[in-house]
């Protein structure tokens, strides 16, 4: 059975019929360890961090629209921040998805199964437009000390605002027909006499995820990627060699360049920003790719395994969009300014 036949088909499966299917098979890790895992890593770790990360980046949001949109590396932050939150609350619905709690037979609703339309594949929707962004601004940091005297020509302020809008409405589009393969819809469960709310699959759902798997979870997890660390690897090189320029030349600002020490300052803390994205995504990058060259790292084959180091993945997506905010407020002084004024009443 073909990777994208089987990605989901875990969503097909009740409670009951995928502990069954997962002791037909050699797992690497038992179904107690498996359970204990998932219910630490999802229902309390993903809800906490979720949680936090949703309230730290509301705190951005606010800090960003404060300092203005005159400069392009703040559109960039407030549109990462904006696409952090959205991440974090479907995370957070995850979270409420893998609860033990909310597992009861008396609840009309089959959380396992919902979970991939209200949680997984909307969090994952919005990790991609993270990533996109990331990206935007680590090339325009990078050009910004590379090409200094060019880079508010290639990349204005309202080229910045048309590019954030065109990454939301890109991978809006391409990841649509998941929500067309798998609806959310009313039907009958026999188990309990009574009617669910499930997930509805189209006949030829597997023509669709051929498709959109390779697109969304290859080819745009990867292109993202490399991009990011191609441009921060160019960021800390030229930062390296500037900062060796101006230990031998003995200046501080670099304005023959066009390069003044608040840009590298802001450099610095984009590259930073970069680093640990490059971190947190490298887990999930990896095994995206495992699961397009491994027919049985998919739901259907190593269950126990599979969910285990997802959930693992979905933690430390999560601490890369809650953790931006500690960042900030150690690397940018503004930052860190208005929001001791705002949020403390007090000048730092």
């Amino acid at each position: 059975m073909s990777v994208e036949k089987t990605f989901y088909s875990f969503f097909n499966c009740s409670s009951k019929e995928i502990l069954a299917m997962s002791s037909l098979r050699n797992e690497f890790l038992g179904d107690d360890v498996t359970s204990l895992i998932i219910v630490v890593n999802y229902a309390i770790v993903c809800g906490v961090v979720s949680l936090f990360g949703i309230l730290s980046n509301i705190v951005n949001v606010v800090i960003f629209a404060k300092l203005g949109l005159k400069e392009s590396v703040n559109v960039g932050l407030l549109g990462l921040a904006v696409s952090d939150i959205f991440s974090l609350a479907f995370l957070l619905a995850d979270s409420v998805c893998f609860n033990p709690v909310f597992q009861d037979r008396n609840v009309p609703v089959l959380m396992r199964e919902i979970e991939f339309v209200v949680g997984g594949w909307p969090h994952t929707c919005f990790t991609r437009v993270t990533s996109w962004i990331t990206a935007l601004v680590t090339v325009e940091r990078c050009l910004c000390i590379a090409r200094p005297l060019k880079v508010k020509i290639i990349l204005s302020t309202f080229r910045t605002k048309c590019a954030i809008a065109f990454i939301f409405l890109f991978v809006g589009a391409s990841a649509s027909p998941e929500f067309y393969v798998n609806q959310l819809t009313w039907k009958y469960n026999q188990e309990i006499n009574k009617s669910v709310l499930g997930i509805r699959y189209i006949d030829d759902r597997g023509a669709f995820e051929g498709v959109t798997t390779v697109l969304n979870n290859i080819v745009l997890q990867y292109a993202t990627f490399i991009v990011v660390v191609i441009a921060t690897v160019i960021l800390v090189v030229k930062l390296h060699e500037k900062s060796k320029w101006r230990s031998f030349s003995g200046i501080k600002n670099d304005k023959s360049l066009g390069v003044s020490k608040k840009d590298q300052k802001v450099a610095r803390m984009i590259s930073l920003v970069s680093t640990v994205f490059i971190g947190s995504y490298l887990p999930s990058s990896i095994l995206f790719m495992a699961m397009h060259f491994e027919p049985k790292f998919h739901p259907s084959g190593y269950y126990n395994l599979f969910h285990v180091v997802w959930s693992c993945a979905y933690v430390i997506e999560g601490l890369n969009s809650a953790s931006n905010i500690f960042i900030y407020i150690k690397m940018s002084s503004k930052f860190r300014s208005k929001f001791f004024h705002i949020f403390l009443g007090t000048s730092f």
